[in-house]
């Protein structure tokens, strides 16, 4: 096997070999620019370290928040994670703190840190894939979900992800050079970090799998993601007016039915008391369980006509889900698209080619860096803003598990009133209470306290 580096660095980091000319200053190191890429990078690295820490504790921290779209998103903020504490400081000394192109921290770091940084945005593009594909079946197949995402799939898909990532970006590793170069003029050795061009059988391997990376980890899964959320958007769109439809048609049908036969009227005083020893029952079994068991559908009376009370709720939330996996994934196709192009040019570039320090198109390079590190530092942004859950899921997490104690006794006392006025509404109409769906509410119950505590 013929595994050769070519002597020409492929840099798009440093200038010492380029910048023959010692008058010209790289914009990177006049003062006012190195400002501004610190505060960028300071604002960048706080919310994507802090940011994606606190995701982490929240899903961990709160077993309700435990479901398989958050297992999903947990993954995703450990290689956010992972961006904010080996690349964006590095990155930063890189370019803005130091001369342009200076490494200080080793030959290790070196290699880890473009590792990483190659590493991250693949497993993030898997990662999304198999979140939307979850959000896929979970809307077109709800009843296959628990079937199909088991714990055992979920941990198998996820582990292909980061293997294939892990593989298909081996090359970067092999290709790192970490220089350890002495300047006269000052006296001193410094540090640079870059890749060579990897040569084997006369193929640029870094230009085969830059390339290969891109169509990949990037322009396949922004088709098949584009392809599943219009079809998700269609099936929400179609599962909403007939929603409508439904609630047009009960609403006639409720009005048709409002007023009670003269029997009934007549045997009143009988189901008020009947009412009120099965008020009593249900409240005994409100308070051995304590939660709502109204997730579906209830069904009574002589015609056995049935409500579906929460279908709404149900759409709302899902579309609520929906569009924040969407926002996830378009922040990432724009954020990334940057560093795509510029890392995919730059290997298919003349590698000893002159490049001009003093113009704007030196910002270029870390200006994609930032983009990149920014995609992984606002999805906590867009859960907070987005998701209700995790509002609620970081409120508890500072309050120590006060604010959901709280929410339980609301929801307690909330289902006391609601079953109140549904049994008296039951009672008015002549409905008899049956025992079943007592016994069904007690277990329904049950289940849902289980998801709270």
């Amino acid at each position: 096997m013929n595994l050769t580096l070519e002597e020409s660095e492929f840099d798009e980091d440093f200038e010492f070999n380029l910048n023959k000319n010692k008058e010209i200053i790289s914009l990177m190191n006049l003062p006012l620019i190195k400002a501004l890429f610190l505060i960028f990078y300071i604002i960048v690295f706080v919310l994507c370290v802090f940011g994606n820490s606190l995701v982490l504790l929240c899903i961990i921290g709160n077993r309700s928040m435990r479901t398989v779209t958050n297992f999903f998103l947990a993954n995703l903020a450990i290689a956010d994670l992972l961006v904010g504490i080996f690349c964006v400081c590095q990155n930063a000394v890189h370019f803005a703190l130091f001369a342009h192109g200076t490494w200080p921290f080793g030959k290790l770091l070196c290699h880890l840190y473009i590792y990483i940084l190659h590493l991250i945005p693949n497993s993030s593009a898997g990662i999304l894939i198999l979140l939307s594909v979850e959000r896929f079946i979970a809307v077109l197949r709800p009843m296959l979900v628990q079937h199909l995402m088991t714990k055992s799939v979920l941990i198998l898909c996820t582990l292909l992800v980061w293997t294939l990532s892990i593989l298909m970006n081996i090359p970067y590793l092999i290709a790192v050079q970490y220089m350890d170069l002495y300047n006269p003029e000052i006296g001193q050795h410094y540090g640079i970090c870059t890749r060579h061009h990897l040569i084997w059988w006369d193929i640029n391997i870094l230009q085969l799998v830059s390339t290969v990376n891109l169509i990949v980890w990037y322009i396949l899964p922004l088709t098949l993601l584009f392809s599943i959320y219009a079809t998700i958007g269609l099936v929400l769109i179609k599962t909403t007016e007939d929603d409508a439809v439904v609630r047009t048609s009960q609403a006639y049908r409720n009005l048709s039915t409002a007023a009670p036969p003269p029997q009934q009227l007549s045997n009143s005083s009988n189901s008020t008391l009947m009412t009120r020893q099965s008020i009593d029952s249900e409240l005994s079994c409100e308070a051995r369980v304590g939660l709502n068991r109204r997730a579906g559908s209830y069904s009574g009376g002589n015609n056995g006509r049935r409500r579906t009370l929460p279908k709404i709720e149900l759409v709302d939330s899902r579309r609520r889900v929906i569009r924040l996996c969407a926002v996830i994934v378009l922040a990432f196709a724009l954020l990334s698209l940057p560093r795509y192009i510029y890392l995919t040019w730059s290997v298919w570039r003349e590698a000893n080619a002159p490049r001009c320090l003093n113009c704007l198109s030196a910002l270029i390079q870390p200006t994609t860096f930032l983009l990149m590190f920014f995609a992984s530092a606002i999805n906590p942004i867009l859960y907070a803003f987005l998701s209700q859950r995790f509002r609620a899921a970081i409120k508890d997490t500072f309050s120590f598990g006060k604010s959901q104690a709280k929410q339980k006794e609301q929801m307690l006392q909330l289902l006391r009133n609601h079953r109140l006025s549904t049994q008296l509404e039951r009672d008015a109409f002549g409905e008899p209470i049956q025992q079943a769906t007592r016994t069904m509410s007690c277990t329904s119950l049950q289940q849902s306290i289980n998801v709270v505590k």
